[in-house]
């Protein structure tokens, strides 16, 4: 009997033990667009959409980065509070300084990313400002 009983002591003692530090996901978020393109004719701006996956809640910081110096993303709000099974919202604008003498069209990719902790997302969103954009 005093055998049984070690044993199962030391059982339990390696189970408690292996769990100390782990750290354990509660889920995870997307980051989406309603527009692929912001530009004349299609969307003026776009809704960011970060959405709960698997339980998770929490804020998501979001930032806006472009690959073209002349269009500048802006985003409202740049924090969104996303909760379990649900999403948030943020609206996505752009402004420029394009010079339309010398083009006639400017464009960019604008990546949002969002960020919460050690999770990170993100979705790029093509925009396009002037005459004659690309489709």
């Amino acid at each position: 009997m005093k055998t049984n009983l070690v044993v199962a002591t030391l059982v339990i003692a390696l189970l408690s033990f292996s769990s100390v530090g782990q750290v354990f996901a509660t889920g995870d978020f997307s980051v989406t667009s309603n527009c692929e393109e912001i530009s004349p004719g299609t969307c003026g701006s776009a809704i960011i959409t970060v959405a709960s996956i698997g339980g998770f809640s929490g804020t998501v910081s979001l930032t806006a980065t472009s690959d073209n110096s002349v269009i500048t993303p802006h985003l409202n709000p740049t924090s969104v509070s996303v909760p379990s099974g649900g999403n948030a919202n943020s609206t996505l604008t752009v402004t420029n300084t394009c010079n339309f003498n010398q083009n006639l069209h400017c464009i960019a990719d604008v990546t949002v990313t969002g960020t919460s902790g050690s999770l990170s997302h993100n979705v790029v969103v093509f925009v396009c400002v002037g005459k004659n954009c690309p489709v």
